[in-house]
């Protein structure tokens, strides 16, 4: 684990984190691994500066086998601000994604389209959960056991498709099961 403060922000590098990116760049070749980091880049710096634009202050940043997870302050931030703070990685990676097509990178531009779409899967850990989660907390009493159970279930689904099928990639099944597993022990 590394261990840094980056513009006065905790930043934590795991090995998972360096592992997953090792595993890309072996499965297809460097420069994925390469585009792969850039993306979640694009993606962080997305939710960074919508945080910037609300005023809302960024204490934590760690990168682990999942992806990335940003701290914000300990203080209730309005709804709609916690929406937009969300919402602004997965669009960031969908304005880069259209700019590399315009500019004929290709492989760049559907792994930035890629990346924002995963993003906005369900699981707690990705923005798309973190959404999810919003909405539910604010509607149900038990939202966050129900997102669990289901997100876990959704999980092992899709796994068990993937293999059946022969659909997903080993990065992409290992993703999902560390997603899986993150969910189930909550």
């Amino acid at each position: 684990m590394i261990k840094l403060r980056i513009f006065g922000i905790d930043t934590v590098f795991t090995f998972g984190f360096f592992l997953v990116i090792s595993l890309l760049s072996l499965w297809r070749s460097p420069s994925v691994g390469v585009m792969a980091v850039s993306a979640c880049i694009i993606h962080e710096l997305g939710h960074c500066f919508m945080s910037v634009i609300l005023n809302v202050k960024l204490v934590g940043v760690k990168f682990w086998a999942g992806g990335v997870l940003i701290k914000k302050e300990k203080r209730i931030i309005p709804f709609p601000y916690e929406l937009s703070i969300l919402l602004c990685g997965p669009v960031f990676n969908l304005i880069f994604s259209m700019f590399y097509a315009v500019g004929g990178r290709y492989d760049a531009a559907v792994l930035n389209a890629a990346f924002a779409l995963f993003n906005m899967l369900p699981f707690r850990t990705l923005d798309g959960g973190s959404i999810l989660a919003l909405c539910l907390e604010r509607r149900m009493r038990f939202g966050g056991e129900v997102q669990r159970i289901v997100c876990t279930a959704l999980g092992i689904a899709v796994i068990l498709f993937m293999l059946a099928t022969g659909t997903g990639s080993a990065v992409t099944i290992s993703a999902i099961a560390i997603l899986t597993l993150n969910e189930a022990i909550g």
